[in-house]
């Protein structure tokens, strides 16, 4: 993503001229903050990082509210701030700001090229300072140890510029003589989920017992959401749990045991004092969920992909941050094992109350279609359930944070979940 600007001039004209070689795809936007939000959902959509140039000044500061998005959501950005040198510092030099500080609390590493200017800098220095920043906002860097392990995030990395900005003609044409075959394949996306290994012994949870699961936003990247996907089948078919999902968990919708509607029908669930909670990622935007899982006496298990941070506003779970594949695969092999000694069935079947929540919910959503019709005045509950019905099955839908989110949680049904939803 591209935004213009006198000081940016020659990152504009270098991704100009890769993207004429074919090296990258470049989209130009007028307005940083819109920018900085379309590069966050490609790279969401696609689990890698997107670059946002901008030029020097308060252009930096609308960088912010996505880079707190991309922060929070542990998803990978990388923002390319053009500067001033340092020589034009502090002195009331046009377009000269702190630049540098303004993103430091949202990112997961700032860092700057020579204060001198970009030319100073000796081309091996540069390429290091790439690989670096694409490592860190992959979150993953190969000599760094487990404990000081981060999650995917936006990286920031301020590039002061000396004039002369703009290269003639002839020397346009000498470099892009000069650069090499682009390579047949993109640079790889290392994994960023910890090594189990490091993260010591998974909490446990029994599958021959009673539980549910959670599934919260999924703050994984987008290559890891296959395997995440598969590892929730897999406990749902060992377990029969029935499960709660966000719109944004990102799980497909004939997985066993899921519910829909489930918000309305949270105070008429029957469940065992010693119920089992699996929760993936952070909370869904319930309220009335949180007040929920409050009330539960049994285990809670908070798995995350590869977040550190604390998750659990209840401080009811046990975190786990190996990510949900590797604690499905320990789990499972555990039950399988040789050694493992049978549990005794709990007295309440763990399939008794998920399949009477299925039957009250498919009555429920003919409730809802005879008292929200499509027709008469709009209402937020009528807009969520029938505007899902009403798009193309599986089309994405971006979410407008707080009350749109929430609507489509409990309004949208079978027909909001069969959609791959953003936020």
């Amino acid at each position: 993503m591209l935004c213009p600007g006198s000081r940016s001039a020659p990152l504009a004209l270098a991704a100009g001229l890769l993207a004429d070689h074919g090296d990258l795809q470049l989209t130009t936007a007028v307005d940083e903050r819109s920018a900085a939000f379309v590069a966050l959902g490609l790279s969401t959509a696609s689990g890698r990082a997107v670059a946002v140039v901008t030029t020097s000044g308060t252009a930096v500061a609308n960088l912010l509210p996505a880079a707190v998005e991309a922060d929070r959501s542990t998803q990978p950005l990388l923002l390319l701030t053009a500067d001033r040198p340092g020589r034009l510092k502090d002195c009331g030099a046009n377009q000269t700001v702190n630049q540098e500080a303004f993103l430091a609390p949202a990112c997961r590493w700032v860092a700057s090229a020579s204060a001198a200017g970009l030319h100073r800098q000796p081309a091996a220095e540069l390429h290091d300072l790439a690989a670096e920043a694409w490592h860190r906002a992959h979150g993953q860097l190969p000599y760094e140890k487990p404990s000081n392990k981060q999650p995917p995030g936006p990286v920031q990395i301020n590039l002061p510029f000396e004039e002369p900005l703009h290269p003639t003609t002839a020397e346009q044409r000498a470099l892009l003589a000069s650069l090499p075959t682009p390579p047949s394949q993109s640079p790889v996306v290392p994994r960023h989920q910890p090594d189990p290994a490091h993260l010591g012994t998974p909490p446990s949870l029994d599958p021959q017992r009673p539980g549910v699961m959670v599934a919260g936003p999924y703050r994984g990247l987008a290559p890891d959401l296959p395997a995440h996907q598969q590892a929730v089948r897999q406990w749902l078919e060992a377990s029969q749990w029935p499960l709660l999902a966000d719109p944004l968990a990102a799980l497909p919708l004939d997985l066993p045991g899921r519910l829909h509607h489930w918000e309305l029908q949270l105070d008429q669930l029957e469940f065992p004092d010693d119920l089992q909670v699996l929760r993936l990622g952070p909370l869904p935007a319930s309220r009335r969920l949180e007040q929920w899982l409050g009330q539960i006496q049994g285990p809670q298990v908070l798995i995350s992909e590869g977040e550190p941070r604390r998750l659990d506003p209840l401080g009811s779970a046990k975190p786990w941050c190996g990510g949900m594949a590797a604690w499905c695969g320990a789990q499972l092999a555990a039950a399988a094992s040789p050694g493992s000694v049978p549990q005794q069935q709990c007295p309440v079947a763990p399939q008794s109350w998920p399949l009477r929540a299925a039957t009250v919910g498919a009555a429920l959503a003919d409730v809802l279609s005879e008292h929200l019709p499509l027709q008469g005045p709009v209402t937020e509950p009528a807009l969520a359930l029938h505007l899902a019905e009403l798009l193309v099955p599986g089309l994405p839908v971006m979410l407008a944070a707080s009350s749109p989110v929430r609507d489509w949680l409990v309004w949208s049904g079978a027909a909001g979940s069969d959609r791959r939803c953003f936020s």
